[in-house]
């Protein structure tokens, strides 16, 4: 009995190896399989940093595109077109020339080079690295335009270039500065230079023009700084002392501003001699006119206070400004229709008058272009001068004419 219980202890022991070598068995070709399956994954991962290695390389640098045959007819096109405009130009008489270029062709062919449809939404440097070449042809434009158009002035200091518009078919105008286009615009006429102070460059099609009274020749202008009471910066400084205060009256503001142009007529552009006032006179007559120097003949001038609105928020002329204006071409009708009487009662001058009508202050140039739009474009007699206007002028006056008197 001893010897069967022997039996089953050693067969109970020998049934855990058997156990183990079937587990054993078993385990190892699922091991092989998952080494077999594991190997390709590992290469995979291997060649992962290989192509982030290939991508990273710098690319080899892309030689520039040659122009295709289509291409190419076009350049040879253009510039054989371009060669044909430039003969015809160079040929025709002074005239013929700007008929050729004129009327915006030569504006559209400069739009063409570096086209903007509408304001760059991105980076101006985006904008102008992607035209580059265009760009680069406009600053040669540029260039050469200030090289061969602006001449050197008498003194050997300054220059002198054309105006955008050539308003007098008997003269030119010109603008003298010390930059190319820039500084005072003059009118040379009749062999004689006049320099018109308050004259704007303006563009095409956007003003009616300055009339020959804006210009004035350096004795002329001599007459009428002689005539005023003290001497100019001392003028000066009293105009720019003038500031309203809130409890004043805004008819009394405008009457001091008068006194002081009164006291210095050279201040309206050196284009005066004298200015007078007359509302004790005649009631019709207006408050002030002014003596020209070139001719002795009157202009009006009209004084509103600088608190008057002229342009609102929603770009509308005001009310107040357009009351003013009206007045202002009621008087001028008046002067014009009562010539006679005036130079036979009171012995004034009245040929071609234009009145000045001085008031508000602080515009800017969307409100400036509103009005010339709305109201000078339509009546070239009346010319606004705002406060600020007239600070200006009277600095430009005094240091344009100063050294030359």
């Amino acid at each position: 009995m001893g010897s069967t219980r022997k039996k089953a202890r050693a067969k109970a022991a020998r049934r855990p190896a058997a156990d183990k070598r079937a587990t054993t068995g078993a385990a190892a070709p699922n091991a092989s399989k998952r080494a077999r399956a594991s190997k390709p994954a590992k290469a995979v991962e291997r060649a992962k940093p290989a192509k982030a290695v290939e991508r990273a390389k710098p690319a080899a640098a892309a030689k520039p595109a040659k122009p295709s045959a289509p291409a190419l007819d076009d350049i040879e096109a253009g510039r054989r077109l371009l060669a044909q405009v430039t003969s015809l130009v160079e040929k025709a008489n002074d005239r013929d020339a700007a008929q050729i270029l004129g009327g915006g062709a030569l504006e559209s062919l400069l739009a063409a080079v570096l086209p903007q449809k509408r304001r760059p939404s991105h980076s101006v440097y985006q904008f102008l690295i992607g035209h580059k070449q265009r760009a680069s042809l406009m600053a040669q434009v540029r260039n050469a335009i200030n090289e061969r158009f602006s001449f050197e002035a008498p003194d050997g200091v300054s220059f002198v270039s054309p105006t955008r518009v050539q308003w007098f078919y008997d003269g030119l105008t010109f603008r003298e500065g010390a930059e190319p286009f820039s500084g005072v615009v003059g009118l040379f006429r009749d062999g004689e230079l006049g320099w018109g102070l308050g004259v704007v460059d303006a563009a095409p099609g956007t003003s009616l023009g300055p009339a020959i009274s804006d210009f004035v020749t350096v004795e002329q202008a001599r007459k009428s700084f002689r005539t005023a009471s003290a001497e100019p910066a001392t003028g000066l400084s009293e105009l720019l002392a003038l500031v309203p205060r809130e409890d004043e009256a805004p008819e009394s503001v405008a009457g001091e501003y008068a006194t002081v142009l009164r006291r210095h007529p050279w201040m309206l552009g050196a284009q005066h001699v004298a200015i007078e006032t007359h509302a004790h006179r005649d009631a019709n007559l207006p408050s002030l006119t002014a003596v020209r120097a070139s001719d002795g003949a009157r202009d009006v001038v009209v004084v509103e206070p600088p608190s008057l609105g002229i342009v609102g928020k929603t770009g509308k002329i005001l009310s107040a400004f357009s009351d003013s204006w009206h007045r202002a071409q009621r008087t001028l009708t008046f002067v014009q229709r009562q010539a006679d009487y005036l130079r036979r009662e009171l012995g004034m001058k009245i040929d071609q008058p234009r009145c000045l009508l001085i008031a508000g202050a602080g515009l800017g140039e969307r409100e400036r272009e509103i009005v010339r739009r709305e109201r000078e474009a339509h009546d070239a007699s009346i010319r606004l001068l705002t406060y600020d206007d007239l600070h200006r002028l009277a600095e430009r006056t005094l240091a344009f004419f100063e050294p030359r008197l």
